[in-house]
Formats: structure tokens, C-alpha cells, sequence
């Protein structure tokens, strides 16, 4: 399935020092490319497109940034992160940015099923901890809808330790493209400074 286009991952030295963070600015537009990343596509009629990297998208001023692109209905492209080992006396997070889409004509048909599943596999279990749809005004059981578009900062808890792999699993449905940046691994805060603390909402404009 699209080893035309895509990377698989070789033997690289798994992850062990945290926090651990990937902004995508120091690879070149096109293709993602990485010898400890595999970026393949896996479901769907192209296997042309997998993951790549672009420049600003709306009104970010991002440089680099990950694209899933356009594709046709039915296409899955998995980005598989560096192996992660993660220690079991503490609890850990993934966090990722995400630019949601608005197009309300077509929000709630046609954006729905489409976005960013992620997944943590750890070799015997492969947990999806959430889907993020395109779609702004889109929710589920794990993500609030927004009124409006822009970039939202999410964070989801490793629910393993020891080795584990982290996918980020793009769902193509009507042909438009997805945005994520900051990919981040880091353990959970267990206590805060002596100041006030406002607890807002689960979803933080970036």
C-alpha cells in the first residue's frame, strides 16, 4: 500500500528523554520524509499521497506545517512517530495543534468522518484516544465542535508505558486538506505554582 510514495521507518534509537517536541521547520516542502518516521498510505484508491510538508495555511504564520492532502473519499494515510519509551512511574501526554475548518454549508454531511485519529500502539494494543474532524463545528465523544475556524491545541493521555508507538491516522472523505503542527510528548503536570489557576475549556487557541 503507496511504498510508491511513502517511508517506512528503519532501526532508530527510540525516544526516552521528554518533554519531546517536533514543529516540521527543519524539513523541506513535499513529502514528509524521516528514516525514523513511517509515513504510508494505507486505505483508498491513491497511493500517490501520504503526509507532507507545507507552509501557512489561513491566517497562521507558520512556516512549516504537516499536510494531509486532498484526497478522494475512502483514503487513510498512517504517520507512525519515532518509537517512544515511556516511563511507568508517571503518566504522559500527546498534544498536537490542529487547524479546524469552516465551511458551513457542508460541516456537519460532509466533515464529519473526515480528520485525524489518534492512536497509541504499544505492540499488543492499539488504542484510539481520539478523532479529530476537520470540520469545526463537528464533535464527538472526546472533541468539542467550535463556531468558528482556526488552531486548537489538543492533549490526550498515553494510556501505556514502555515502548509505544504514537499514529496519527488521516481520513480523507471529500477531498479537502488537513492541517497539524507541534507534535509534543511530555509527562502529565502533577502540581502548579502558588498562583491562580482558571480552568477554561479543553480546547486552548493557539
Amino acid at each position: 500500500h503507496g511504498s510508491e510514495a511513502g517511508s517506512f521507518r528503519t532501526d532508530c534509537d527510540a525516544i526516552s528523554t521528554f518533554p519531546w517536541k517536533e514543529t516540521f521547520e527543519t524539513y523541506p516542502s513535499g513529502n514528509f520524509v524521516d528514516p525514523c518516521w513511517s509515513n504510508i498510505h494505507t486505505a483508498g484508491s491513491s497511493t500517490t499521497k501520504v503526509f507532507t510538508v507545507e507552509t501557512a495555511v489561513g491566517s497562521s504564520s507558520a512556516t512549516h506545517i504537516l499536510q494531509l492532502p486532498d484526497q478522494q473519499s475512502g483514503n487513510i494515510v498512517e504517520l507512525t512517530l519515532p518509537t517512544m519509551i515511556i516511563p511507568e512511574d508517571s503518566a504522559y501526554e500527546f498534544m498536537l495543534d490542529m487547524y479546524r475548518d469552516d465551511n458551513s454549508s457542508y460541516q456537519m454531511d460532509n466533515y464529519a468522518n473526515e480528520g485525524l485519529r489518534i492512536i497509541a500502539d504499544n505492540g499488543s494494543v492499539r488504542d484510539t484516544l481520539a478523532f479529530v474532524p476537520r470540520g469545526c463545528m463537528v464533535t464527538n465523544e472526546t472533541v468539542a465542535a467550535t463556531n468558528k475556524a482556526g488552531w486548537f491545541t489538543y492533549t490526550f493521555v498515553i494510556p501505556h508505558s514502555g515502548s509505544v508507538s504514537i499514529i496519527i491516522e488521516g481520513v480523507s472523505q471529500y477531498g479537502q486538506p488537513t492541517y497539524a503542527d507541534n507534535f509534543a510528548v511530555r509527562q502529565i503536570p502533577t502540581c502548579f505554582p502558588g498562583t491562580d489557576i482558571h480552568i477554561i475549556d479543553s480546547l486552548i487557541t493557539t
